[in-house]
């Protein structure tokens, strides 16, 4: 017993993954006839897996090459699964004949008896190549029907059981469907490189397992994704492979989908007249395969095929056979069931929790649910103890870092004053030195060489004045002694001396009283303000205006220069400058700009 059934699964294995031509298939056909005739004349009562098997795949590629033994087959299986109380046997039988249907276009009805052969199938211990294949078939049933999310769902039932099962199909259906779904535009996906990596897997597992029978569609789809990536010699070369294997074979699933395939670019690409030649191949090709479903879609692509070329009439033509194909199917119907078994499985399964519920124990019910409420209990205390202890946290590091801020503001102060003393005492000295030893050779050189002095001593001069307003900006000396709003007074009547923009300080009061560790902060931000609308602004005039206003320092800097678009054109650094030390200081900043129409920045800082 053990040898016959390891002979006839070495048999369905070899069948299973080898490509047949026409006559081939016909002989392979035959073949399962007669091997299924011969074990049904000797099948074990209830249970014969060698019989049940042979009779599911027979039926299964009697239904797909549309022979009409699917149905006298079908029969016979239905004769054996009814003196039979085996679920497998229940479960396959129901598959079967859900095959025949939707091989046939009648969905509604096939759908139905694929979620019956689902639910009878997860009760048992059969192999999961069984389970991820009825799981394939009812999901491509969906998508066939306008539910590809839905098909997306159940194939991801299907995938675990795909990975484990030692039959590779159910993983192939998948990865092939996947790189469909990332490629087909009606998805509305149409990611090329992720379908490129399914087909790629798909192909490595037909070279690892030896599937032939799945080369023409493999290497379409990788066709097709080559020729959208642009790569026409690899598209070509796939394409090519495919359609003489299909051709072959008289493979016409797969011819049908290398000519309406490469009639969608062509058409894409404007080669109307080509498009349109291989659509009407396509169309032939699926007649011949006799399967309402691509039938439909091969009427639809004469449909869109003729109206973008602008022949309604034809267009109009291959649209009505469209919606007669379409409706032959009863593909809203079947949607409609999916949706009314879906809901009624669903219910099923919240009845019997409410019955095994109400099975339980009352006191150990009671119990658990004592329990999960002292839990959470505990839970919510342990919450809000948790969330006490955060702010008081967060309370202590606010103050912690305003410390710092201080401390580092404090130490920048410091630290800006050696500088500024640095530069003033030691570099500053170095530079009058110089000058005063070129000044000492004016009575010593001849015309030329006093014309290169004399313009040496310029720039040494130039040099002198920058080294003086570097020390100044640095750390003014009289910011300590006359306060902010003099400082500011006495550097724009300076930069009013020399500068085309002529700047207008306006304050509320002549003494602004500020906490020590703001006054240079503030100066710094108005000097960097003022420094941009030196450098970019190309403005006539500008206005400063700095006072308390309940308890915030509010400064406004304006100019009527050429202004910006700020959507388009970022800040440069000295603005990022400014947007930092305003943050580290706990304020805001506002500011608005158009083309020509100059910029206005506002600065709000709490004085606490």
């Amino acid at each position: 017993m053990k040898i016959r059934h390891f002979l006839v699964a070495f048999l369905l294995c070899q069948l299973s993954s080898t490509t047949f031509s026409q006559a081939k298939y016909q002989i392979m056909l035959d073949s399962l006839a007669r091997i299924s005739d011969s074990l049904g004349q000797q099948a074990y009562a209830d249970w014969d897996s060698a019989y049940v098997y042979t009779l599911t795949f027979t039926i299964d590629q009697m239904a797909y090459y549309q022979d009409g033994r699917a149905s006298e087959y079908l029969d016979e299986f239905e004769r054996y699964h009814e003196n039979s109380n085996n679920r497998i046997v229940h479960g396959l039988y129901l598959r079967s004949k859900a095959r025949v249907l939707d091989r046939s276009g009648k969905n509604s009805e096939a759908l139905n008896y694929y979620l019956q052969a689902i639910d009878s199938l997860n009760k048992t211990s059969i192999a999961p190549g069984e389970k991820a294949m009825t799981l394939v078939y009812a999901a491509f049933l969906l998508n066939n029907s306008g539910s590809p999310e839905k098909c997306i769902d159940m194939l991801k039932q299907a995938r675990p059981y795909a990975e484990e099962a030692s039959d590779p199909l159910p993983l192939y259906y998948i990865l092939d469907y996947m790189g469909d779904y990332n490629y087909y535009s009606g998805f509305q996906i149409e990611d090329y490189p992720a379908a490129l990596d399914y087909y790629r897997q798909a192909e490595k597992l037909i070279e690892k397992h030896g599937l032939d029978n799945k080369r023409s569609d493999n290497y379409l789809g990788l066709a097709d994704v080559y020729y959208r990536l642009k790569n026409y010699d690899n598209g070509d070369q796939y394409w090519n492979k495919a359609d003489s294997i299909a051709r072959e074979h008289n493979d016409y699933n797969a011819l049908y989908g290398l000519y309406v395939d490469k009639s969608e670019i062509f058409l894409d690409q404007g080669r109307q007249d080509e498009a349109i030649t291989l659509a009407e191949f396509a169309y032939d090709f699926a007649k011949k395969a006799g399967w309402p479903e691509i039938t439909a879609r091969a009427e639809n692509q004469l449909y869109w095929t003729y109206r973008t070329v602008g022949d309604f009439e034809k267009a109009l033509y291959y649209y009505e056979k469209y919606s007669t194909t379409q409706d032959s199917m009863n593909k809203q119907d079947l949607l409609n069931k999916y949706s009314e078994l879906e809901a009624k499985y669903e219910n099923e399964k919240k009845e019997q929790v409410i019955v095994e519920l109400q099975n339980k124990n009352l006191r150990q019910t009671r119990n658990f649910l004592v329990g999960i409420i002292l839990l959470s209990l505990l839970l919510l205390a342990l919450g809000i103890w948790t969330i006490l202890r955060l702010d008081r946290d967060n309370k202590l590091l606010i103050a912690k870092n305003k410390e710092i801020l201080q401390a580092q503001i404090v130490g920048q102060t410091i630290e800006r004053k050696r500088v500024a003393s640095e530069i003033h005492d030691n570099l500053n000295t170095k530079v009058a030195a110089i000058r005063w030893q070129l000044q000492a050779l004016e009575h010593s050189v001849d015309a030329k060489a006093k014309k290169i002095l004399d313009s040496t001593l310029k720039l040494i001069n130039d040099v002198y004045g920058d080294i003086r307003l570097i020390s100044h900006n640095l750390m003014p000396e009289e910011i300590e002694s006359i306060g902010l709003i003099e400082t500011l007074s006495n550097l724009i009547s300076q930069l009013n001396i020399n500068n085309r923009v002529q700047f207008n300080l306006i304050t509320g009061s002549e003494s602004l009283e500020l906490p020590p560790g703001l006054i240079y902060p503030i100066y710094n931000i108005s000097f960097e303000l003022i420094n941009n609308i030196l450098k970019h602004s190309q403005a006539s005039n500008a206005w400063i205006s700095i006072d308390n206003v309940d308890n915030h320092i509010v400064i406004s800097v304006s100019d009527d220069g050429k202004g910006y678009n700020q959507a388009s054109k970022p800040g440069g650094v000295g603005l990022k400058n400014i947007h930092s030390r305003v943050e580290n200081l706990g304020g805001q900043i506002h500011i608005e700009s158009k083309p020509n129409e100059g910029t206005k920045t506002v600065i709000r800082i709490a004085v606490n």
